[in-house]
């Protein structure tokens, strides 16, 4: 279920139910944006729907927003990944793009991990691999493997891909290749985005921040 506050008065102002609904919602404006098994646009104002795009999945990411379009990743009951692309306004799609996971390859999508969309790029990372598509057509640009399985969305800055796998990687923007990697202590639990700040990538592994 979802649910609107008002931020004065902490009284409810509506509710709507969601199926399916893991995450929280993204606001732009006026207009509430959920996905579950489909993805809702909703009135800010009062909860009711404006447009439903369905997908019909078991599993799907948070949504990123750029440029008037929904980015998400999604994973259908066979572990089958799609990253997709669907315009804000209208609820229409824009692309999609099936990534060889599930059916098409050894494991399941991870489909909980949102994607990064920055300057006309969007960044999709699916267990180990981090890919790069247009993100006005989807046309491929680049992937890349690394080490460990990624479960965050990728940090992206300065013409740089940071992701933490069981090691922090720097991947050119450009074409993917490795810029430089590191490991951080003995620890392979680096489920966070990393942040960027000045000179400094900025990790955690749960229990302590490194930079």
């Amino acid at each position: 279920m979802l649910m609107a506050f008002d931020t004065e008065t902490r009284k409810m102002r509506w509710t709507t139910n969601v199926r399916g609904l893991d995450y929280a919602p993204t606001v732009i404006g006026d207009t509430v944006y959920v996905a579950g098994t489909d993805v809702l646009a909703l009135s800010a104002n009062d909860g009711s729907e404006r447009w439903r795009f369905e997908i019909g999945v078991t599993e799907s990411s948070p949504i990123t927003t750029a440029d008037g379009t929904l980015f998400f990743k999604t994973s259908d009951a066979n572990g089958q990944g799609v990253c997709w692309a669907v315009n804000a306004d209208a609820g229409t799609e824009r692309w999609r793009i099936g990534i060889p996971s599930g059916k098409e390859g050894e494991i399941p999508s991870a489909e909980n991990v949102p994607p990064a969309v920055v300057d006309g790029v969007a960044y999709f990372v699916d267990k180990e691999d981090v890919y790069a598509f247009e993100a006005a057509t989807g046309n491929p640009r680049w992937r890349t493997s690394v080490d460990g399985t990624i479960n965050h969305a990728p940090t992206v800055a300065n013409g740089t891909v940071y992701v933490c796998g069981e090691q922090v990687f720097a991947l050119s923007a450009d074409d993917g290749n490795t810029e430089w990697t590191t490991s951080v202590a003995d620890s392979t639990r680096l489920a966070q985005s990393p942040a960027v700040m000045a000179d400094s990538v900025i990790v955690t592994d749960g229990r302590k921040a490194r930079a």
